[in-house]
């Protein structure tokens, strides 16, 4: 899995406590 493609599927989801901790930016 390229790090491009998980960056878009984790702006697809809804940002998670999980994925905040992962420090994805979100719009």
């Amino acid at each position: 899995m390229e790090p491009s493609h998980a960056r878009t599927e984790k702006r697809q989801k809804p940002r998670t406590d999980a994925g905040e901790a992962r420090g994805v930016p979100c719009p």
